[in-house]
């Protein structure tokens, strides 16, 4: 509880207060008593009172004790039909302790001396050991075998009281004290009140180093923010460049003007986008070379094996019409990868339009050969989009290819498009088989087929995708798959809205 700690930080101190003020009350009469409280209230900045029987003060400040600050002060006369002691008030309460002091020894509050017999046991005729030594100066006890005279001494254990009271709002602390006191029952108690017990040195005073403590907290804060903001803008700025190198982008810089390591491992950041961007761009202006110089060899091919059709015995058709086949894969997996590595070249050198949305999409649906009741349109005839007609056609065209092989005879196509925040959102979706969700981040990387289609009838080649991903970058867009809660495959572009 909290007078239990109090009580912890003050014993100390209280105990040394205490017995310095037995050391000067106890060679003078009462009536000096006042000055030697007064001098002691100024010095520690609390009240003190010395209050005997009946709690009657008997030096110091004048307060008013709380009722549960009298309860620890003998306040009750001798029973009724009992004799008062001498120098009591007459008359008494049922159930009071206190007896004639033949009878009895002394009531709760007095001091004995724990070293000799009971009080009750003394012989007959033996001067009291609470009684005063008439023989030495005025307030000192006799007590044989006790201190010289005139040094102070506390009989039994320091054991002080701690209330605190409500209304007034202090702090009590009783003690008893081996004072002379007037006769009647019980010893003097020493009460001491404090309103602030920092101030009056009971408790450390917490408010100075609270105000230490904040300030030191502010000169670090001003110190501190600066540096903390530097390098969290330093370290943002190389999460969101790394996070657009894994996207593909690798035209982006992260902030190097720094002179320690995060501006060294910036600069490795830039380093690496750009030997990256070299890799990536080579590779496919390689694929793109390559498609190029086998366009002409494939066409010869087919040319070849449509002369042969005429002159070949009809038992060897079968071979011929394979290999025709065979020519014909090969002459679009060609053309797949010079589209591909076409559109990933110089994305940024793409000159941007404003283009109507419905005239595109029904071209494309045209193009593929889409039956009226196999598809849903639904795009606004006056929604615009800001992209480059010719990739995003080869895109929504690839989407479609790809709708119409994966989900049967029997699918059915939906493309919707509707602005929003700036952009124009298109999805392409089908009523197909859908595809495994742990394969969705990779179905738009190049060459990736799923397990499940890897024949030549629908497998494919592994580009479709690869290429719409393409080209809508190159558009400034963003493209996203996903499984249809009723079953099939949901594509989402985001492309700019008109005039962005």
């Amino acid at each position: 509880t909290g007078e239990w700690f109090v009580m912890q930080q003050a014993e100390p101190k209280l105990q040394s207060i205490t017995r310095l003020l037995i050391q000067e009350l106890q060679p003078l009469p009462q009536e000096e008593w006042n000055g030697v409280l007064q001098r002691f209230e100024a010095a520690h900045h609390m009240s003190f009172s010395v209050f005997g029987p009946y709690a009657r003060l008997i030096a110091g400040s004048t307060v008013e004790l709380p009722p549960q600050i009298r309860v620890h002060v003998n306040t009750r006369p001798p029973p009724d039909g009992q004799p008062p002691r001498p120098g009591g008030p007459p008359g008494g309460q049922p159930g009071d302790p206190f007896r004639p002091d033949d009878q009895r020894g002394p009531p709760p509050g007095e001091f004995r001396d724990p070293d000799g017999p009971p009080q009750d046991q003394q012989p007959l005729g033996s001067p009291r050991r609470d009684a005063p030594n008439p023989d030495g100066p005025p307030g000192e006890f006799a007590n044989a075998g006790g201190p010289p005279q005139g040094q102070p001494r506390m009989e039994g254990p320091f054991v002080p009281i701690v209330q605190r009271s409500p209304n007034p709002d202090a702090w009590w602390f009783i003690i008893r004290v081996p004072l002379r006191s007037p006769p009647g029952p019980g010893g003097l108690s020493l009460i001491l009140r404090t309103e602030n017990l920092a101030e009056s040195g009971l408790l450390m005073d917490f408010k100075p180093w609270l105000w230490a403590a904040a300030g030191m907290l502010v000169i670090s804060a001003l110190l501190w923010i600066p540096f903390v903001h530097g390098i969290t803008r330093t370290v943002g700025g190389m999460k969101k460049a790394t996070a657009r190198i894994a996207e593909g982008a690798f035209d982006v810089t992260a902030p190097d003007n720094r002179r320690d390591e995060l501006g060294e491992l910036a600069t490795g950041i830039n380093r690496m986008a750009a030997r990256l961007s070299g890799f990536v761009t080579g590779q496919k202006r390689f694929l793109g070379d390559i498609a190029h110089e086998l366009c002409t060899p494939l066409a010869r091919m087919q040319m070849s094996a449509a002369a042969l059709e005429q002159r070949v015995p009809q038992e060897l058709q079968p071979r011929l019409a394979d290999l025709t086949a065979e020519v014909e894969d090969m002459s679009r997996l060609v053309s797949e990868l010079l589209d591909f590595s076409r559109a990933g070249l110089a994305p940024q050198s793409v000159a941007l339009t404003d283009t109507p949305l419905l005239p595109l999409v029904e071209q494309v649906l045209a193009r593929e050969s889409v039956p009226a009741e196999g598809h849903t349109l639904s795009v606004p005839p006056d929604l615009t989009a800001h992209v480059h007609a010719g990739l995003l056609t080869r895109a929504l065209g690839n989407l479609v290819r790809n709708s119409l092989r994966y989900a049967g005879p029997q699918s059915r196509i939906e493309i919707t498009a509707a602005p929003a925040a700036g952009e124009v959102v298109i999805t392409v979706s089908d009523n197909g088989p859908g595809v495994p969700p742990d394969a969705l981040p990779s179905l738009f990387d190049p060459f990736f087929r799923l397990q499940s289609a890897r024949d030549r009838a629908s497998g494919g080649t592994g580009l479709g995708l690869a290429i719409v991903r393409t080209c809508v970058e190159s558009c400034r867009g963003t493209v996203t798959a996903g499984n249809r809660p009723g079953g099939g495959l949901e594509v989402t572009v985001r492309v700019p809205g008109a005039g962005d």
